[in-house]
């Protein structure tokens, strides 16, 4: 293939790539607006408040994490059913999974409703308790619509159409923090609910828009053609189907999340300066993944797409492409990390005060390793869209595994025990980084060989055989 046709698919392959991980970028970040607005409301009730919050908001953000990774399957799956033209098979998927997050339903509001004992138990103080529980007792609400708004969210991403959840970001928003706010203070006449309002807000937001955008849904006759009712035997195997690529996918992102608190445990230990700088360089760090993360959802419907239609060549371009994006926006990230720093630390601490100088310079330092971990797990991430589009998710579970809690954080712990403070961390994490990405690409080269590159193998129904 000469120059000139390697620059046209080049081109092509990313047309079709950015138009549909744009509006998953751009919802990413404005939902990040929800929780910024909910801590600066929190902090005007007062601290007590504000721990509370952030007790309740990491929980349910872990659990969170797992439900929607578990649910992102369906996505997967519709995408391959839609390459190959199975309208059949989609609404099977799309009932399966309703199915699957009714169940799910009722164990995670049980879990929401009695969560305060838990805190109790691990020593959390008994007033911080008490103002979570006002709060946890409102969120439990949210689950149902939470659950289902998921659901079809997944549903039409698999169909290709990301710029639904765009709109469903642009809606959500404002009207979650006007209802947090209404509800918190007693505003606009509503009545006075302090904490509890946040909880009661996000329920009232969740069921507003899950019950427009279901109407919208049905009433629109290209979606229409999907919620046709299967037969149960057809829908009980795409339930296996949905439990098998989702559950690890729900478990990835959990022992990822979950080391990052390890890390601010770790960090917590050394002493508070380092602990605040350490999260300085989070909040950027989570901040800038949206973007390679919504490039790696839109690697896994793209790859999808292009094993229903049994375009082998498509599955190659849309992972090289977008490794090339997800690499080269963190670059630019990682020069901003690097030379403007201070513009960043900023944002949070007053660069002039003396009382801050130990943790402008620690957050100084953290961003410039965060940037090395941060220009290596672009391209992981983008491996892991296109292994998500061949169905594996079992090998990215094993490789979080292996390279964060195997591999980063035991390394990480001793270089703590020998000095190195919490530069050590950081550096365990850039090495698990880049054996990371060896092993992705290993797997991705073996499955692509396996499903794609082998005469006779059927374009939908592929078996994980990892």
């Amino acid at each position: 293939m000469c120059v000139a046709q390697y620059s046209k698919t080049f081109f092509s392959e990313s047309k079709i790539l950015l138009v549909l991980a744009i509006p998953l970028i751009m919802s990413g970040i404005i939902e990040t607006s929800v929780g910024f607005f909910s801590n600066i409301f929190l902090a005007h009730l007062g601290a007590t408040s504000l721990a509370a919050g952030a007790l309740v908001n990491w929980v349910f953000i872990t659990l969170m994490v797992i439900i929607w990774g578990t649910l992102s399957s369906i996505a997967v799956l519709v995408a391959r059913y839609y390459g190959a033209k199975k309208n059949d098979a989609i609404s099977c998927v799309f009932y399966a999974g309703l199915l699957f997050a009714t169940a799910l339903m009722i164990p995670a509001m049980l879990l929401l409703w009695h969560l305060s004992s838990i805190f109790l138990f691990f020593g959390q103080a008994p007033a911080t308790v008490k103002l979570a529980q006002f709060y946890l007792h409102g969120l439990t609400w949210a689950i149902i619509p939470d659950f289902i708004i998921t659901v079809l969210l997944q549903f039409v991403a698999g169909l290709g159409r990301t710029k639904i959840n765009l709109t469903f970001s642009l809606l959500f928003v404002p009207l979650s923090i006007f209802f947090n706010y209404s509800l918190m203070f007693g505003k606009f006449g509503f009545p006075n609910l302090g904490i509890a309002g946040i909880g009661w807000g996000a329920a009232m937001t969740f069921w507003i828009i899950t019950l427009g955008f279901s109407i919208y849904f049905y009433l629109n006759k290209s979606y229409r053609i999907y919620f046709k009712f299967p037969h149960w035997k057809k829908i009980t195997p795409q339930l296996y189907e949905i439990f098998q690529v989702g559950l690890p996918l729900g478990l990835t992102y959990c022992f990822e999340v979950g080391f990052f608190l390890a890390m601010s445990i770790l960090m917590g230990r050394i002493s508070a300066d380092t602990l605040s700088a350490n999260q300085i360089a989070l909040q950027f760090f989570w901040l800038f993944s949206i973007v390679t993360f919504a490039l790696a959802q839109g690697i896994t419907i793209r790859v999808g797409h292009s094993v229903g239609e049994n375009n082998k060549k498509a599955v190659n371009y849309a992972t090289i492409v977008g490794i090339f994006y997800s690499s080269n926006f963190m670059l630019l990230v990682a020069l901003i990390y690097w030379f403007f720093p201070e513009k960043l630390i900023a944002i949070d601490f007053n660069l002039q005060d003396p009382q801050n100088a130990t943790i402008v310079r620690l957050a100084k330092e953290f961003l410039a390793l965060a940037a090395l971990v941060q220009l290596f797990e672009a391209p992981r991430f983008a491996l892991f869209g296109a292994l998500r589009g061949l169905k594996d998710t079992q090998f990215t579970l094993f490789s979080s595994v292996l390279i964060f809690w195997i591999i980063a954080l035991p390394i990480g712990a001793s270089a703590l025990s020998y000095g190195f403070a919490g530069y050590g961390i950081w550096w365990a994490t850039v090495i698990a980084e880049i054996i990371g990405i060896f092993l992705l690409v290993w797997q991705y080269r073996r499955k692509v060989k396996e499903y794609l590159f082998e005469p006779g193998n059927p374009p939908v129904t592929l078996k994980s055989r990892f």
